[in-house]
């Protein structure tokens, strides 16, 4: 068995485990072989021995779903040491890969520790394990922007960028229509190593372009109409408010 998990590249975590497994069965199948050999009644100790290990199962059946979860983990192999991956609202760098656990480490140099039974049973976002990724861009532009000016701008953006991969070629389109703009996609692709650093550094490129070629990116608009006069109630009240005042006094004047 080793020779084999050797020659088949299987995680060095997970070798020990398998072979102390494989012992452990191994001992119980001779034990159990050698007392039906012997004349001894096997059946009832196999049935207390599914007995005990449902019990077991049952009061561990967190941490073995981890443990299982460790194993397809290495096994399979969806991600490794070293990938940034994100799962739910974990997101980071592995650096450790556990039976139980496994463990990132977040952009501000925090360590998760997150059961494998939650990785195994909820998708996984490997963002390193292809050498490329694309990287996607909207833009806002006014409505009466020049389509082809903003095209043009762009596509020399991108052709200046060292990191931006000629195959597949950089797409330049709309995307929507929105309240007050046009929402752009660009999109090119890069080396995933320098993803971040290059959608950074494309976005400073794009502002001072746009600046450069009088490319406005205009603020939400609302248009708000007041239809009547919204303090009309609040007039009246007042205007008879003073109406009575005024036959008021005229009373108390002639009573006088």
């Amino acid at each position: 068995l080793r020779k084999i998990l050797i020659r088949r590249h299987v995680d060095p975590t997970l070798r020990p485990f398998l072979m102390a497994l494989l012992n452990v069965i191994a001992k119980l199948l001779l034990f159990l072989t050698a007392a039906g050999i012997m004349g001894f009644q096997t059946t009832s100790f196999v049935a207390a021995l599914g007995a005990f290990g449902l019990a077991v199962g049952l009061a561990l059946q967190g941490s073995l779903s981890n443990f299982a979860g460790g194993v397809l983990i290495l096994l399979f192999k969806p991600f490794k040491v070293g990938d940034f991956i994100e799962s739910q609202t974990n997101k980071g760098t592995v650096c450790r890969i556990d039976l139980l656990y496994t463990s990132i480490q977040t952009n501000d140099n925090k360590l998760i520790n997150i059961p494998n039974g939650v990785l195994s049973n909820n998708p996984v976002i490997n963002y390193t394990a292809n050498q490329t990724r694309r990287i996607d861009l909207i833009l806002n532009v006014a409505y009466e922007t020049d389509l082809d000016l903003l095209e043009k701008t762009l596509s020399k953006l991108a052709l200046e960028a060292e990191y931006v991969h000629d195959d597949p070629a950089p797409i330049i389109g709309i995307s929507t229509f929105g309240d007050s703009s046009i929402d752009i996609e660009f999109w090119f692709w890069v080396d995933t190593e320098s993803a971040v650093m290059a959608k950074r550094d494309m976005q400073r490129r794009v502002h001072d372009s746009f600046e450069e070629n009088k490319i406005s990116i205009p603020f939400p608009q609302r248009e708000v109409r007041v239809v009547g006069d919204a303090f009309a109630g609040q007039k009246e009240e007042q205007t008879r408010a003073a109406n009575n005042n005024a036959i008021a006094g005229a009373i108390r004047a002639a009573a006088d």
